[in-house]
């Protein structure tokens, strides 16, 4: 499977899924982050009968789950794509920690 380059630096696809979580629509979501990059993330999640379609320019409060632990961030769905039994989106970073030992910019950094 190809995937098309939609960001403006190198994305670095994951070797390990960190699971994510996110409200939208007053419901708590469940994903998984599969590539980041310094600018963004590409997120998916199976369709279920309860899911909700993102649109461009929302913007999400995530927990990412990285192998260094939790990390909290905010980002801006910048593109979406559904697929027949599963749902992925891109979000450019609006939020992420400047600390070096928070877990999702370790992760930016060194992915595993």
């Amino acid at each position: 499977m190809t995937i098309e380059e939609k960001r403006r630096s190198e994305r670095t696809p994951l070797a390990t899924s960190c699971h994510s979580e996110f409200s939208y629509a007053g419901k708590q979501h469940f994903a998984i982050m599969v590539d980041v990059s310094e600018h963004g993330a590409r997120f998916t999640m199976e369709k279920s009968s309860d899911h909700t379609d993102l649109t461009l320019g929302d913007e999400l409060a995530l927990l990412v789950i990285t192998p260094y632990g939790e990390s909290r961030c905010k980002g801006r769905v910048v593109w979406s794509d559904h697929h027949e039994e599963y749902y992925s989106w891109g979000v450019e970073f609006m939020a992420v920690s400047e600390d070096p030992r928070d877990p999702l910019r370790c992760l930016m950094e060194s992915p595993f």
